[in-house]
């Protein structure tokens, strides 16, 4: 076959030599007018406007960017079948390959399950997977995660605890020819709505359960770009054979804005049980914590700004901001404010052990943001028996009586943040109670029991929709 590569940075470094390997390029396109007529591995560089001379049978797209390159292409007038993401092709030349990291399979289970997700990071999506495997492993399943990516040291303390996975490259492009991999399983689980043609395809052949998380377009392109990408899925009749579940309320109406006629269940998360009594702390600074990847929707420049509000309450309060700084705009404006701020320390991305230390000296859990469908964060804080300050327009909202076993805050309003936090430190005899009462929040609703037995509900009612 002769392929035009559409993209020459790192992800043609890193990839290309798939396809040199198993097709003849006889050409490169890249929209860098410098690489223009230069020529990369003996292959000469093309403007992309500019190559309609040249005879090929496929383009395919190398680049974190593959979606703006489709569309540029389809501008063009090229035609559809003529493009093909990375991942598309990949399954073609390499259809079997993966890895699995697997072990000994208990002599008794109730029934085999695949959880298919997304890359598997220490983040809100995987930790879903990860906590879904494990009630379920606890209700005497087997399950195995399959992703296309995983970060070696998540995946190797999961594996370390007993967890299976299967480490699949050509996710969420499933091959029904090639799904030998996942025959042996009885029933499916496709986190995450990006993974919309796994959903799809594996209802074809095995009883699914499609499970979502996603905030709106406001925030991320999470359903814009997928029905972009997956254009040929975005008609409900794919549907029909899958049972539907949001995390949240907030989930749904997501989901629902684009397929309003689909039925979607709730099914919220559990974690695991990690509360320990502390032995008291190391200092008797009120500490306040906003954890998670710093982005616009996490709303840390609310808190950084609500924190400037707070006049006079310094010498015996700290607030801390986790979780991973981008080397983007947003990133580099909380950086800003936090070095005009000496109450504020950076403690940057942390893994989960170091993360259990780090719970036991936070007082307050803050969740500012402006959207999230739920918020694990303030589950693990409910859990932990912290008071948690949450944002009014995220998912566990609708757990916290304000005042009670938590505060609510109007998204996106320092001031009202600020009223909030001023709150707590003025009423510091009062947040214990607040956290015992965030604590059996956490036992009602949120351990892996209860998780397990929602998960078991639904499995009920996917085999009545399927048989």
């Amino acid at each position: 076959m002769k392929v035009l590569i559409f993209g020459t940075g790192h992800y043609y470094e890193q990839f290309s030599h798939f396809i040199y390997e198993n097709d003849v390029v006889v050409g490169l396109l890249d929209n860098n007018p410098q690489k223009w007529g230069r020529l990369i591995d003996g292959v000469r560089v093309y403007n992309p406007d500019n190559f309609m001379h040249i005879q090929y049978d496929k383009i395919i797209l190398l680049s974190v960017y593959d979606i703006e390159m489709h569309k540029q292409l389809m501008e063009k007038g090229i035609a559809y079948d003529k493009v093909m993401y990375w991942k598309q092709y990949y399954i073609l030349i390499m259809p079997n390959d993966y890895k699995v990291f697997s072990n000994q399979m208990p002599l008794k289970y109730k029934r085999k399950i695949l959880i298919i997700t997304t890359n598997l990071n220490y983040n809100g999506g995987s930790l879903a997977a990860i906590y879904a495997a494990d009630a379920l492993s606890a209700k005497g399943h087997y399950v195995a995660i399959a992703a296309p990516y995983a970060n070696e040291d998540f995946l190797k303390e999961h594996i370390d605890r007993g967890l299976n996975f299967i480490l699949y490259p050509s996710l969420p492009y499933i091959d029904r020819e090639h799904l030998s991999w996942a025959e042996k399983f009885d029933i499916v689980i496709v986190n995450v709505f990006q993974m919309i043609q796994s959903a799809c395809e594996m209802s074809l052949i095995k009883p699914t359960i499609w499970w979502l998380h996603e905030c709106s377009d406001n925030y991320a392109s999470f359903y814009s770009d997928t029905l972009y990408r997956f254009q040929q899925y975005a008609d409900e009749k794919y549907f029909g054979k899958i049972v539907i579940c949001a995390v949240s309320d907030i989930a749904k109406d997501n989901f629902q804005r684009y397929f309003s006629d689909t039925l979607v269940r709730l099914m919220p998360y559990g974690i695991p049980d990690e509360y320990k009594n502390p032995h008291g702390k190391e200092t008797k600074k009120l500490i306040f914590a906003v954890i998670g990847y710093v982005e616009e929707r996490k709303a840390q420049d609310t808190f950084v700004e609500a924190i400037s509000m707070l006049k006079g309450y310094t010498e015996d309060i700290e607030y801390w901001l986790i979780g991973k700084i981008p080397e983007n705009n947003f990133g580099f404006k909380i950086q800003t404010a936090v070095s005009e701020n000496n109450a504020i320390r950076i403690l940057g991305e942390l893994t989960r052990e170091q993360m259990k230390d780090v719970y036991k000296k936070i007082d307050i859990i803050v969740c500012p943001s402006r959207e999230e469908t739920m918020s694990i964060v303030v589950t693990e804080g409910m859990m932990y028996g912290k008071p948690c300050i949450a944002s009014d327009k995220i998912g566990m909202a609708e757990y916290i009586v304000d005042g009670e076993n938590g505060i609510l805050c109007k998204a996106g309003d320092s001031m009202d943040l600020s009223l909030k936090m001023k709150w707590c430190i003025e009423h510091r005899d009062e947040l214990e109670v607040i956290g015992r009462k965030s604590r059996i929040t956490y036992e009602n609703h949120f351990t892996l029991e209860c998780f397990g037995e929602r998960l078991e509900s639904v499995m009920k009612e996917l085999q009545e929709v399927v048989s």
